[in-house]
């Protein structure tokens, strides 16, 4: 049995994603003001928006996973502040905890980081 396709992995990620939620989002910015990481950091890939916008540009085969992108998943606090704020009704929180587990199978985590993650690391 041979390595899958780039296509045939990026076609699981999609269903695993469902698309059809990440096109819900109308990008009417509503969320920015809510977004905690946005307010502090003011980069739009630090927003629930700019997420969703990353996640579709993966879904659509125009960027790849990187390191940039695997960062602006994991700096999502998840706190959900967005959601409420959105006229769509976007369940954010499942498009991006969907994201994370996706990625986490794609990360290979060294042990140093592993150690910071537990908070067992010693200076």
């Amino acid at each position: 049995m041979g390595k899958p396709k780039s296509g045939e992995n990026r076609k699981k990620i999609i269903d695993k994603m469902e698309y059809d939620k990440i096109l819900d989002c109308i990008h009417c910015g509503l969320c920015l003001n809510v977004c905690p990481t946005y307010l502090e950091l003011g980069l739009e890939q630090d927003s629930a928006r700019g997420r969703i916008y990353l996640m579709r540009m993966y879904a659509e085969d125009k960027i790849e996973v990187s390191e940039s992108f695997i960062r602006h998943i994991d700096l999502c606090l998840i706190c959900r502040a967005c959601e409420p704020a959105c006229p769509s009704g976007v369940n954010y929180s499942r498009l991006v905890e969907t994201a994370r587990e996706i990625l986490d199978e794609k990360k290979h985590y060294t042990f140093i980081e592993i150690g910071r993650a537990s908070g067992r690391e010693r200076g």
